[in-house]
């Protein structure tokens, strides 16, 4: 498994069913900055997305957040997610990715105010946002070092699955466990559970 960056704190999440990865979530703190917080605006106005760009400033609420996800959406088939994450239940996703600043365009996208609510607020095919390069390296390192941790394969039957490239069983050792659930500096998942209410994965989580 790739060694955390020194300067780069990932969170990881992995679920196992019969000793073989069913889905896998890497997350990464970004840097509060105001080209992240003017996406905001595509979801409800100028004026609240700089009301929540302030409150990060000042500490009241957590900063933004890039998780990627890896995991089944039934009948053989594996996803892969990508989301901009704003505290627990704001968010833009989507299943593809190209990260060129100062633009991040997420394919097949949506972004949800609420996801409680699951409508989106806006859809489109290629969802242009707006970063930072402070960001754009984040965001690019994490992508590379998932890509670097996690094949994409196929069994005889043509299913798909998660292959790692590194010994599973020796890393997890360092992962603190809870029944099939392995986590890593991810000890609160409601984030994750904002998110399973408009993913496409299988993987759902008890309001």
């Amino acid at each position: 498994m790739t060694k955390k960056s020194k300067s780069l704190s990932i969170s990881k999440y992995i679920f196992l069913s019969n000793n073989s990865i069913q889905f896998v979530f890497y997350k990464v703190d970004l840097e509060i900055t105001k080209n992240i917080y003017d996406n905001l605006a595509q979801l409800f106005g100028y004026e609240k997305a700089q009301n929540e760009y302030q409150d990060a400033i000042d500490g009241d609420s957590a900063p933004p957040s890039f998780i990627i996800g890896l995991g089944s959406s039934g009948h053989g088939v594996v996803e892969v997610m990508y989301a901009l994450m704003y505290a627990e239940e704001t968010c833009f996703i989507g299943s593809g990715i190209d990260i060129n600043e100062p633009n991040l365009i997420l394919y097949n996208g949506y972004g949800y105010s609420v996801t409680t609510n699951q409508n989106a607020e806006v859809q489109a095919d290629s969802l242009l946002l707006i970063i930072d390069h402070a960001n754009e390296k984040i965001i690019s390192s994490i992508v590379e070092i998932i890509n670097s941790d996690f094949l994409l394969d196929a069994n005889e039957s043509d299913d798909e699955l998660i292959s790692p490239f590194f010994n599973l069983t020796k890393a997890l050792k360092k992962f603190k466990k809870d029944g099939n659930v392995y986590t890593q500096d991810w000890d609160d998942i409601d984030d994750l559970a904002g998110l399973s209410r408009v993913w496409p994965f299988t993987l759902s989580f008890d309001d």
